[in-house]
C-alpha cells in the first residue's frame, strides 16, 4: 500500500501526478463556491459597524482587534477570491495556493468552521507539490514529485473522517438521531423566512425524520450510528485498491446527503472531500 510505503521510503516512491493536479483544480473550484456562496449569504457585511456579528467579535477579541479584522475583511476576501481562480486555472499554483491559506487562515480569525481548516490545510499542502501543474491540463507521469503532498492530504482527509466518527460517536444527541430531526425540522421551519432558498427539504423527509417523534428517532438512530460507521472506516476503505471503487461510492453518496443538509456551507467542502479520494489510489 503505497501510503504506508511512502513512510519507510522516506516519499521518494512514485505516485501518478495527474492525481495532485487533478485534484489542486478541485480544491481551486471548491474554494471559489465556497467564497461565492458566503457572499450570497451576506457575508460581505458580516463585520459591518451596527451589526450583531461585530458586536460578539469585539467580545471575543477586543475593540482594537476587531477593528483590525473588519478593516482587512473586503480586501481579504476579494484577494482570496482571485486567488482561488488562479488556483483553479494554474498559473502560479505555489503562490495561488499560499494566498488561499492565509487567506482561509484569516477567516478563522473571526468565524471558526470545520470545513474552512479543511480546505486550509489542502491548500498548504499543495504548496509542497513538485509538479502541481499549469492551467487544466495535467501530466500522467509516474514520480515522486507530489508524493509527499499528496501523502499529507490523504492523512488529513483520513483524520478529518476518523474525528468526525469519533465525535458523533460520543454525542448521544447526535447517536439518538435526534441531532438530524432538530436540523431538518428548523431548517423546514425558517425556510419561508430566508430571503434566499438556502434549505430545500421534501415534505416527506421532514414527515419522516424532522418532526423528532419516537418513530422518526427510530428511523433516525440506526442512520445515525451507519454515518459513524462510514466515516471510520472509509479512509481504509479508501486505501486498499479492492475495496476503493466501493468506498468512492459510499463517500459520495455520504457527502451528498450532508450536501443537501447544509447546501451552501458545505458545497466547496463536500466538492474538495470527495475530490481528495483521487489521492488515496497513489
Amino acid at each position: 500500500m503505497w501510503f504506508f510505503h511512502s513512510l519507510t521510503d522516506l516519499f521518494h516512491n512514485p505516485t501518478q501526478e495527474a492525481h495532485l493536479q487533478l485534484f489542486r483544480i478541485a480544491l481551486g473550484v471548491a474554494c471559489v463556491v465556497k467564497f461565492l456562496g458566503e457572499l450570497v449569504q451576506g457575508m460581505w457585511n458580516f463585520l459591518a459597524v451596527g451589526t450583531y456579528s461585530r458586536h460578539e467579535l469585539g467580545q471575543r477579541r477586543g475593540p482594537d482587534a476587531v477593528a483590525l479584522i473588519a478593516a482587512l475583511h473586503h480586501p481579504v476576501t476579494v484577494l482570496r477570491l482571485t486567488a482561488a481562480l488562479a488556483l483553479t486555472l494554474g498559473p502560479w499554483p505555489h503562490a495561488a495556493a499560499a494566498v488561499v491559506t492565509l487567506g482561509l487562515a484569516f477567516e478563522l480569525t473571526y468565524l471558526y468552521r470545520f470545513n474552512t481548516v479543511y480546505l486550509m490545510l489542502c491548500a498548504a499542502c499543495l504548496m509542497f507539490a513538485g509538479a502541481p501543474g499549469r492551467g487544466l491540463s495535467v501530466t500522467y507521469a509516474q514520480s515522486s514529485a507530489n508524493t509527499f503532498a499528496q501523502f499529507l492530504i490523504v492523512l488529513i482527509t483520513s483524520q478529518m473522517y476518523v474525528n468526525s466518527a469519533w465525535i458523533k460517536a460520543r454525542s448521544p444527541h447526535f447517536r439518538s438521531g435526534l441531532r438530524v430531526a432538530q436540523w431538518i425540522e428548523a431548517g423546514a421551519a425558517v425556510r419561508p423566512l430566508l430571503p434566499r432558498r438556502e434549505y430545500f427539504y421534501p415534505a416527506p423527509l421532514v414527515r419522516l425524520l424532522g418532526s423528532g417523534s419516537p418513530r422518526a428517532l427510530r428511523i433516525g438512530r440506526p442512520l445515525a450510528v451507519l454515518v459513524i460507521a462510514i466515516e471510520a472506516l472509509l479512509p481504509l476503505g479508501l486505501l486498499v485498491p479492492e475495496t476503493r471503487p466501493w468506498a468512492v461510492v459510499v463517500g459520495i453518496c455520504m457527502h451528498l446527503c450532508f450536501w443537501g443538509l447544509l447546501p451552501l456551507m458545505l458545497a466547496g467542502f463536500s466538492l474538495a472531500t470527495t475530490a481528495s479520494y483521487l489521492l488515496f489510489a497513489g
